[in-house]
């Protein structure tokens, strides 16, 4: 039979101390501590010269969803462009900062647009009607539907406008 060698295992805890600030010894030193300011937004923000996400295309579509005027200038339109690309590298920047590997999620391609996909189809009165057809088959009681009727209910508006 043979015999294994028996390894002791020692473990020993080491208590580190480090300072990091001064220690204040009023209330002044720390309110005068606080005031001073350690950094800056600007700081924070890439430079977005290189990277430019955001271009007249883009400006343009925003403008158009969120129902502002497109009628703009070339100038207004190269400060749109500036504060957008702004805020997407900051935005990138602070989503990196949060991952494991910087840009892993996608976040270079700018999702606040709508989608370029196929709009939907219109709405037509023939699939409004049908709609509402469908509408007593799908009675949930549950959310106080069920006194509702569809058919009792054209009979009224058919009687208010006779």
């Amino acid at each position: 039979m043979m015999k294994l060698p028996i390894r002791n295992f020692a473990s020993s805890t080491r208590c580190w101390k480090g300072t990091i600030f001064p220690k204040f010894s009023s209330h002044d030193e720390l309110a005068a501590f606080l005031r001073k300011p350690t950094w800056r937004v600007h700081d924070m923000i890439p430079d977005t010269s290189n990277n430019s996400t955001v271009d007249a295309r883009v400006v343009r579509k925003m403008l158009k969803l969120s129902g502002l005027n497109t009628d703009i200038t070339k100038e207004q339109e190269d400060q749109w462009i500036v504060a957008l690309n702004k805020q997407v590298a900051f935005i990138n920047h602070l989503d990196d900062s949060c991952q494991t590997e910087p840009g892993s999620n996608g976040s270079e391609v700018f999702r606040l647009i709508a989608s370029d996909h196929n709009p939907p189809e219109p709405l037509t009165l023939k699939k409004l009607l049908e709609q509402v057809e469908k509408v007593e088959q799908e009675v949930d009681v549950t959310k106080g539907e069920e006194g509702f009727s569809a058919s009792g209910f054209r009979t009224v508006v058919n009687e208010q406008r006779s």
